[in-house]
């Protein structure tokens, strides 16, 4: 049974981006499937021809194309031909023009054959030099006329191959692999012939822009080059190739040599020697030596034209074919089995599924689904793309069938969640496989399995062989009691409980505040502090379990403390709520102290962060943070004026009381100086002087720093 699944080919005129044993689709390119129509005589351009006289004239360039009858493609791959004879003798319609056209056309090529122009002076090796590059040229005008005017004649301007006969190859080989910076010098003047031929792009038309149209292949036929070195690691000259060269050529070198050995000539690079570059940079090509053949054989021995066709014709189609779809999958299967199988290929391409020995039930783009017959030893698949040129290629899969394997069904004896497994396991069977539904599973035959948990487990059987496999499975119930287990955690007044029990589906706990919770791990929240009873009650569809803990509950602390000041005296008291221990930092030097009310004196006026950090017995805690000012009082009314020794500080009159300390302090009470000289060190301003004896303040005069 065939299905063929079609999707839409995108097409783009003129240039389109893109073994077979199938027969989904005919095999263009291989089998003769077209007539042939030709349009003769359709001139490509026009150029100066070699003249011995030197007159400025034209020659017209004519090409001859021949296009398959029957074809539906509106571009098509196309070979355009350069005849042979030395670039001095022959026409577009060369002897074996006939066995080219009858050969290549009804397989679904465009041929087309060009004129070029032809002579030279046989005296000179520079005037030959000259006669391959107007060679060249006229290949491109050629090229560039069919690029233009590719709708109207069926080009495919992407898949351009070029094919030679001895002087065509050379014109082929030139277009290929010289650049414009490698023209030979001859070509901008020789004596005798003075004209600058002009770039290999600008001569016979100005058609397609005068762009250079790059080849998809080359096939060369006794052919050379003037220097393999042209030949370049680059993408431009990674052009596929292949020649065909008479081992005993003594016209064109098989190797290196003089054209027909004259050492006028300048030297030239056969087949073999192109050959050898394209291996060392890793073009493809493809190089077949013709044994003891000579010059141009076919035009005597036209089977050597049958030796061409049967390499060109893979050689350009694997150049034409989509990539081969892929087919994946298990190679072996059971007789009237159902197999699903993932398949991958171009979407733009048309794909064509052929199923011997089976049944295809169904397919997508990226699987197809066979049913096998219940009686065929082997099956094949066969996948077959085609692309917009018609072009084809195949995926074949071969299929192993065979029968099931042959077994009982699942029996077993069970205790105390210990059961013992028994199948009746036929010799054809390589392979048994158990899987017990608990996660554990063996390769085995008869096996003994302890279940660790209650509950309904399904057990599945699998029996294979070398082609398939079968599956019998079975619903066993154990019946284990459970075993009742939990830990606790507690953090202030909640409670978080471990489950560890087995075998139980169900759980009530009661945490000994009159609270009951079903979960199967729990949290609770405690309202207030104590000892209560946790308990546990596990079951399942058998049997139960109980379990008890008494838990102890103690909240954090909550820390807070009173401040009470007097000038440098600081009291501090803590308010704190379920606190054991109480760490008191006061914001000056590094002692620590532990009692609920602390009386201080600070060292000095200014800001003092006190810290309050509160322990409860199971280590929580909880810290604050105050910020206390202290300034001491600097109004001069409250105090009295004792004489003592007079001072002049910056012009004024200041007493100074014997034995008394002397603390410079700023009109907002911030403490700026210790000692009577510090007086110097202060900014201008205004200052309270502070005399005191056993930190009772004796004396505050107002003192101005100018």
């Amino acid at each position: 049974m065939r299905k063929y699944l079609f999707w839409m080919v995108l097409a783009m005129a003129c240039a389109m981006p893109w073994r077979i044993q199938s027969q989904c689709f005919p095999k263009q390119y291989i089998d003769p499937l077209y007539g042939i129509s030709q349009n003769a005589a359709i001139q490509y351009g026009a150029a100066d021809p070699y003249d011995i006289l030197g007159l400025s004239i034209n020659q017209n360039l004519f090409l001859d194309l021949y296009t398959p009858v029957g074809d539906t493609l509106s571009h098509r791959p196309t070979i355009v031909f350069a005849f042979g004879g030395g670039f001095v003798i022959g026409s577009r319609n060369q002897p074996d023009l006939p066995r080219l056209r009858d050969y290549y056309v009804p397989r679904g090529y465009n041929l087309a054959t060009i004129d070029y122009r032809l002579g030279f002076n046989v005296t000179s090796g520079g005037s030959t030099l000259r006669a391959v590059y107007r060679g060249v040229q006229d290949m491109r005008a050629a090229l560039r006329f069919l690029a233009e005017n590719c709708d109207q004649y069926f080009i495919d301007t992407n898949h351009i191959v070029l094919m030679g006969s001895s002087a065509g190859s050379f014109i082929g080989l030139h277009h290929a692999y010289m650049d414009e910076n490698e023209r030979p010098a001859e070509t901008y003047g020789i004596p005798g012939e003075n004209q600058d031929l002009g770039c290999a792009d600008c001569s016979g038309n100005n058609a397609y822009n005068n762009q250079y149209i790059r080849p998809m292949a080359i096939i060369n036929r006794w052919g050379a080059m003037g220097d393999t070195n042209w030949i370049e690691p680059t993408i431009r000259d990674s052009i596929p190739l292949i020649s065909f060269h008479g081992t005993n050529d003594n016209v064109v070198p098989f190797g290196t040599g003089y054209p027909f050995s004259i050492p006028l000539f300048s030297p030239v690079y056969g087949s073999s020697v192109i050959h050898e570059r394209l291996e060392n940079l890793g073009v493809h090509n493809q190089f077949i030596p013709l044994q003891g053949a000579g010059h141009e054989p076919e035009l005597l021995q036209p089977r050597w034209d049958d030796t061409i066709f049967k390499y060109t014709t893979p050689f350009l189609y694997d150049m034409l074919k989509p990539d081969a779809p892929e087919i994946t999958g298990a190679v072996t299967a059971c007789q009237g089995d159902t197999v699903e199988y993932p398949i991958s290929y171009n979407l733009s391409t048309e794909l064509c599924i052929e199923v011997s020995e089976g049944i295809l039930l169904s397919q997508d783009s990226n699987s197809i689904q066979v049913r096998w017959s219940d009686t065929a030893a082997t099956g094949k698949i066969v996948l077959a793309a085609r692309n917009h040129l018609l072009a084809y290629d195949s995926t074949v899969l071969n299929i192993s069938l065979g029968p099931l394997p042959q077994g009982g069904g699942i029996t077993y004896t069970s205790n105390d969640g210990l059961f013992l497994f028994f199948s009746n396991i036929q010799d054809s069977v390589s392979q048994s496989a158990w899987n017990f539904g608990d996660n554990d599973n063996c390769a085995c035959v008869n096996p003994a399995h302890q279940y660790q948990d209650t509950g309904s487990y399904e057990v599945n059987l699998t029996l294979a062989n070398d082609y398939c496999s079968i599956q019998y499975d079975s619903l066993i119930v154990s019946n284990l009691c459970p075993v009742a287990d939990f830990n606790t955690t507690t953090t202030d007044s909640s409670l978080f409980l471990q489950n560890q029990t087995q075998f139980a589906d169900q759980w009530t706990w009661s945490y000994g505040d009159g609270s009951i919770d079903s979960t199967q791990m729990p949290f609770h929240t405690y309202q207030n502090e104590g000892d209560y009873l946790v308990q546990v009650i596990a079951s399942n569809d058998f049997c139960n379990d109980t379990i008890s803990q008494w838990i102890a509950i103690d909240f954090c602390p909550i820390t807070d403390f009173a401040v009470l000041t007097n000038e440098l005296e600081v009291t501090l008291q803590s308010t704190s709520l379920y606190a054991d221990i109480l760490f008191w930092s006061p914001g000056f030097g590094g002692e620590v102290f532990s009692s609920e009310i602390l009386d201080l004196t600070f060292p000095d006026t200014g800001m003092y962060t006190v810290q309050l950090i509160a322990y409860n017995n199971q280590g929580c805690s909880d810290t604050i943070q105050q910020n206390v000012q202290l300034t001491i009082t600097t109004d001069l009314s409250h105090y009295t004026t004792t004489q003592g020794r007079e001072i002049i500080l910056d012009q004024q009159r200041v007493l100074i009381q014997e034995h008394a300390s002397a603390i410079w302090v700023s009109i907002d009470g911030k403490k700026v100086g210790s000692k009577l000289e510090d007086f110097y060190q202060l900014s201008p301003g205004v200052y309270h002087l502070i005399q005191s004896i056993n930190n009772t303040s004796i004396n505050i005069q107002r003192v101005v720093k100018f």
